[in-house]
């Protein structure tokens, strides 16, 4: 008997995408899956649209949830993990979309692999809000050639790189650590690195979703670039303290991150850039610091 596999749809405000997005869960060529939809009180009416969807395809794998207010996506992700069954898993945002055969190619990855491999991830073709292509590969739009394999915690203290429409992971692994953390406005990044300090990566290097760009993304708001550039630090300080080759590479974000959360206006940056320069003891950080104090902006060049 296969493995029961779990998709987790986090959804919220995407009422123009859902449905292409739950269609091609639907029409994937694998069987056994679960599918596990949880709106985080969205304002339009993706609710109405799921609902009508799951009727008029009488499937009875299905179970829509809605929370009671607006939690965020890293709590409602901890919210589908805990309501998930499956050995594998994936969670899909709510305008991505699946190719057909992905679940079927990446399960059979992991039926020939031992337990040491926690994540199969792939490439992705980019998308716009018509459901363009706009790249053929995500990998290539990052500017990386290659998938690496294998023991991959280095290379993503350094980058993420894996999209996270693209995965499919060993369910067990990410329960017995506990989860997403809460504390962080992304899911993704922090998980990988988490599963990369003792599991196998394996990439497959052809495409098996549609990661979708929005010409209206949230991170064309500064305040939101805030939030996620403080997240990102705070993210990389869990990670300081391993050695000494790690600890630089994670010294050389926070710099770079500090650096721009004072370009970025940042109101906290004066204690991120101490914080930096406490650790690294660089010249260029001290002035940024100063500045800071000082309430000096300097007009932002590029990162």
């Amino acid at each position: 008997m296969k493995p029961l596999v779990s998709i987790g749809i986090p959804s919220y405000n995407c009422s123009s995408y859902i449905l292409e997005t739950l269609e091609s869960v639907k029409n994937q060529t694998y069987s056994p899956i679960e599918i596990i939809i949880i709106d985080d009180c969205s304002s339009d009416d993706s609710a109405e649209k799921i609902k009508k969807w799951i009727a008029l395809n009488g499937l009875n794998n299905v179970e829509f949830l809605c929370n009671s207010h607006n939690m965020g996506l890293v709590k409602t992700c901890n919210l589908l993990l805990n309501k998930i069954s499956g050995i594998y898993y994936s969670f899909l945002g709510s305008d991505d979309i699946l190719l057909p055969t992905k679940i079927e190619e990446q399960v059979a990855v992991f039926e020939k692999e031992d337990h040491s491999l926690a994540v199969v991830y792939s490439d992705a073709i980019v998308i716009n809000e018509k459901s363009e292509v706009i790249q053929e590969s995500y990998f290539q739009r990052i500017g990386s050639v290659h998938l690496p394999q294998g023991d991959i915690f280095q290379l993503l203290i350094e980058k993420n790189f894996i999209p996270a429409l693209s995965v499919l992971i060993k369910t067990s692994t990410v329960k017995n650590i506990g989860g997403y953390d809460e504390n962080l406005v992304f899911e993704d990044w922090d998980m990988w690195l988490c599963l990369a300090q003792k599991f196998r990566f394996h990439g497959i290097l052809k495409s098996t979703a549609k990661y979708r760009i929005h010409s209206n993304s949230m991170m064309q708001n500064d305040s939101n670039v805030i939030r996620f550039n403080r997240s990102q630090i705070a993210m990389l300080k869990k990670y300081f303290g391993k050695n000494n080759f790690i600890d630089n590479l994670v010294l050389k974000k926070i710099k770079d991150l500090s650096i721009y959360s004072y370009y970025k206006g940042d109101k906290e940056a004066s204690d991120l850039l101490f914080w930096s320069f406490r650790h690294t003891y660089s010249f260029k950080v001290f002035i940024y610091f100063l500045l800071s104090l000082c309430r000096v902006r300097l007009a932002f060049s590029g990162k």
